[in-house]
């Protein structure tokens, strides 16, 4: 006689999934816990290829470092992100808001968002030269320095897109990103798996 094979069913009072990404309450206090104690140490930034980040940047790179699903995802969600911002500080749209583009390249991914003033900061004039929604434009190296000449609460968001890992000071950063954002704005902080990997830290790379 051959064996029935019944397929399993969980009980009905079975607790359901956890939620696939912490809420915002979860995210500030686990930042948090880490003001009196910040878990790396130098080795965790260092590079394959210290050599001046100028020289690698010089030439401008005017092509996309995602694919074109990541790209679209991207863009979806700045859009999304930057209407939530916009409907928390309790502005009418997006077209309200003054964003800075930390690593700021020729494009920024905003989509249908249109801030009224978004400062790009990057490493390559060109770059920034060719994206049509910058307002304003400002080649700075946050490596060889993480201090943002901006004035204190200037901006209602602040993006870091898909380069957190080439920042050897990012804590800095982001230190700088909070105090140029008005209260209740917002540092979005997106990232990918790709990447140089000879500029990428090493938190970053496992190396």
């Amino acid at each position: 006689v051959s064996p029935t094979w019944l397929p399993f069913r969980s009980q009905s009072n079975a607790k359901p999934p956890p939620p696939p990404h912490p809420s915002r309450d979860e995210l500030a206090g686990a930042f948090e816990e880490w003001e009196d104690m910040v878990p790396f140490e130098n080795e965790d930034f260092r590079r394959f290829d210290e050599s001046n980040d100028k020289l690698f940047y010089d030439e401008p790179k005017l092509v996309e470092h995602i694919d074109k699903a990541g790209v679209s995802a991207l863009t979806r969600f700045h859009e999304t992100e930057l209407q939530n911002i916009a409907q928390g500080l309790g502005k009418s749209s997006t077209q309200d808001l003054d964003v800075l583009d930390l690593c700021s390249s020729w494009v920024s991914h905003l989509g249908s968002a249109r801030p009224r003033k978004v400062v790009g900061l990057g490493m390559n004039m060109e770059e920034l030269q060719a994206n049509p929604v910058l307002t304003e434009r400002i080649v700075a190296d946050l490596n060889a320095s993480p201090k943002l000449d901006l004035p204190d609460s200037s901006f209602d968001a602040v993006l870091c897109q898909l380069s957190i890992d080439y920042l050897i000071k990012p804590i800095d950063v982001a230190a700088e990103a909070f105090r140029v954002l008005r209260p209740g704005g917002v540092f979005v902080v997106t990232f990918s798996n790709r990447l140089f990997f000879q500029k990428a830290v090493a938190v970053w790379t496992g190396k």
